[in-house]
């Protein structure tokens, strides 16, 4: 290499400067004078689509894909259920009054029966020779063993003509009102003091007495419960007393002991003659006017236990059979139910006639009525209703003693029918009949976004589950159970489950009103094998209440909610597809010079990091929204799947570069358009060894176009 010293560069720099500038002004004289610009061939790249689709992008395009908690992606299918009214199931069950009383257990009607007499026996009755009284005298002595015999009538001729008893007490009661002491002798034919009961055609009956019982001190009464001795009582079994029925009995004294003694009308010996504990067969008897009370007593079904409750408008008819030989006016209550407008209480009247069966027509009248405890309630119950009561108040005709009739040991007072089913607007209690709800819901999942757009040959993934959510504005708890299945757009079955018994919480009662309560009842669908998307989920299941636990309900109470069917992504796609739309922007400049292109060639560049097979497309849109190109026309382009790795994640994206020839008339269409989109195609058969693949959130496909035309700088 030769090298000049510094001074001798710059000398040989201007000489070379000299020579071209006189070359170029011999040359500009040999030039024509208009001058014409050269026309060249030239290569122009622009880029053309640059494309990035994640599975985020779908997540957030459609209402159906969702990140669980771990930011995994589930497909849920969402929709509302049909309301279920709680409240139409609200009502009593039927109720069975079936009440009978016989005159055996209308000890009201026996009580008012006293089936005894008493009989005032006078001194004279024993002492004949005494002067009429008011005297005074010395009262002689009467026989030591045999003295003065006396007998009563047992029955009272103004109240029984007979009574045939089972079985009886009768109870014998002297009080000696006489100035002297007296005692109780021996009767002819008896080694023991004590009275005798005799009746024609009957066994006499004896009644011994004690020592205490046979002596009667002057001012006292033997016989009673209270007295020396106490109780004088016999009981008779398989007896028939009449108007004929004696009591009869001796009676000895000491008289005055020779002493003047004083008397006058009132010193009596009363023998009082009583009969209770009694069991008719049948009687004879005269009853005067006296009030009547039947109470019926009928247990609500299957244990209900309120404590308040509201009636809507009821109607009932109950048959009362009156096989009792009286007559008059009866008032039926309902003590338990006071109208709502006035808190009056429940009562209707009736005239009821002897031995007559009579239909009884219980009406609201279109009023509502409360149902709150009565004084039965109160005593025996701790104020909660566990029985619906009806008390039967009867006034009684009169019966006189000269027209008796017969009362049977077979009369009896009948009150039965059915109380039909009484719809309540609200109740509340410590137990609620177990009731069964019928609920029927067909859940329609509409998509929407692109979803419907993402179609699946084939649908496989593990640990499915259908989700509902009930909210219960009743407080009641109840238990659910029944089927789900899912349905395609034909409402063909494609799965079918069993729902095992949950339970439904019941809502937050606070004081009269209820705070709703939303269960989640999570349905296990298992792992699914489906050829596509449900279009509809049917549930059928019956709601049971639970029984034995506080409630408040109200007739408006309902089942809401909603039902989701969810699909965790780890499901094995024979394929689908996803359409993305972008604005295309090409400068003016090339668009002013599109007549001096002669051909074009478009370059895809891919890169795929979803763990499937993917094709892809683009299409051109006029302003209009209108197709005018499709690229390619014929095959898409494809794209290797991603890798993934044996967890079914893909690991590393693939990388693919493809070129498309296109005449000139497509790169017209191309620069004339406005919009263009991807169509994005992917096949997972075969894509991968793992039998489910997992999507990722952060799975992409990136896609670049460029678009090379070749053409001239002719301006002609």
């Amino acid at each position: 290499m030769i090298i000049f010293p510094p001074r001798l560069n710059h000398f040989l720099s201007v000489a070379v400067l000299c020579s071209v500038l006189t070359v170029f002004s011999q040359s500009c004289d040999e030039l024509p004078t208009r001058f014409v610009a050269p026309i060249f061939d030239v290569g122009v790249t622009v880029p053309l689509v640059d494309s990035l689709v994640t599975l985020d992008q779908m997540v957030q395009d459609s209402a159906l894909l969702r990140k669980d908690g771990l930011g995994n992606l589930i497909l849920v299918q969402r929709a509302a259920l049909i309301e279920t009214k709680i409240g139409d199931s609200l009502k009593l069950r039927p109720i069975t009054v079936n009440y009978s009383s016989t005159i055996q257990e209308q000890t009201q009607i026996l009580e008012r029966v006293s089936f005894g007499y008493t009989t005032n026996l006078p001194l004279k009755t024993f002492f004949p020779s005494l002067p009429q009284p008011p005297s005074t005298t010395i009262i002689p002595a009467l026989g030591s063993t045999i003295g003065n015999s006396f007998e009563s009538p047992i029955l009272s001729p103004n109240e029984a003509e007979y009574a045939s008893f089972r079985k009886a007490t009768i109870q014998v009661i002297v009080r000696n009102n006489f100035p002297i002491d007296m005692e109780v002798g021996i009767l002819p034919g008896q080694i023991l003091p004590g009275f005798v009961i005799s009746t024609p055609g009957q066994k006499d009956i004896f009644m011994p007495l004690t020592v205490l019982q046979k002596t009667i001190p002057r001012s006292q009464t033997r016989g009673d419960s209270l007295s020396t001795g106490g109780a004088i009582t016999l009981q008779i079994l398989d007896q028939m007393l009449t108007q004929d029925s004696r009591i009869k009995g001796v009676v000895t004294s000491l008289g005055s002991n020779g002493k003047q003694i004083s008397y006058d009308s009132t010193n009596i010996l009363q023998v009082n003659v009583r009969i209770h504990n009694t069991t008719i067969r049948q009687a004879k008897l005269a009853i005067s006017k006296q009030p009547l009370r039947f109470l019926v007593s009928t247990p609500l079904m299957d244990g209900a236990t309120l404590t308040e409750a509201e009636l809507l408008d009821f109607q009932t008819t109950l048959q009362m059979t009156n096989n009792f030989p009286v007559s008059g006016l009866a008032t039926i209550h309902l003590p338990q139910l006071h109208r709502a407008t006035d808190g009056r209480e429940f009562s209707q009247q009736l005239s009821i006639k002897k031995n007559q069966n009579t239909p009884i027509s219980l009406s609201s009248g279109g009023y509502a009525y409360r149902i709150t405890p009565d004084s039965i309630d109160k005593a025996d119950n701790n104020s909660t209703i566990k029985d619906l009561h009806v008390f039967i108040d009867v006034l009684t005709d009169a019966i006189p003693s000269t027209s008796m009739e017969i009362f049977d040991e077979s009369n009896n007072f009948k009150l039965a029918g059915i109380i039909n089913s009484l719809q309540l607007k609200y109740a509340a209690g410590t137990s609620l009949p177990q009731t069964n709800i019928t609920f029927s819901s067909k859940v329609d999942f509409k998509p929407q976004g692109n979803i419907d757009k993402i179609s699946f040959n084939r649908l496989q993934a593990k640990d499915s589950y259908l989700e509902m959510r009930l909210l219960n504005t009743a407080g009641v708890e109840a238990h659910f159970s029944g089927k789900a299945s899912l349905l395609d757009a034909s409402d063909n079955v494609i799965t079918t489950v069993s729902i095992p018994l949950q339970t439904i919480r019941s809502a937050t009662i606070t004081g009269k009103t209820t705070i709703p309560y939303e269960t989640i009842l999570s349905i296990p669908l298992g792992s699914l094998d489906i050829p596509e998307f449900p279009k509809f989920a049917k549930i059928e299941a019956t709601v049971t209440t639970t029984p034995n636990t506080p409630f408040l309900v109200n007739n408006t109470d309902y089942f809401s909610g909603t039902a989701e069917v969810r699909i965790p992504l780890t499901i094995n796609i024979a394929g689908g597809n996803f359409h993305n739309m972008n604005v295309i922007n090409i400068s003016s400049e090339i668009r002013d010079r599109q007549k001096n292109m002669s051909s074009a060639l478009i370059t895809f560049e891919a890169k795929n990091r979803i763990p499937a097979n993917v094709s892809c497309g683009i299409q051109f849109y006029d302003g209009a929204g209108n197709v005018i190109l499709k690229v390619p026309k014929e095959s898409p382009v494809y794209l290797g799947t991603a890798h993934s790795g044996t967890d079914g994640i893909a690991d590393a994206e693939t990388k693919t570069t493809f070129s498309l020839k296109i005449d000139s008339s497509d790169v017209v269409q191309i620069l004339a358009s406005s919009r263009y989109s991807f169509d994005f195609n992917f096949d997972a058969n075969n894509a991968s060894s793992n039998p489910y693949i997992k999507f990722l959130t952060s799975d992409y496909i990136h896609v670049r176009a460029m678009l090379e035309f070749k053409g001239n700088t002719d301006v002609r």
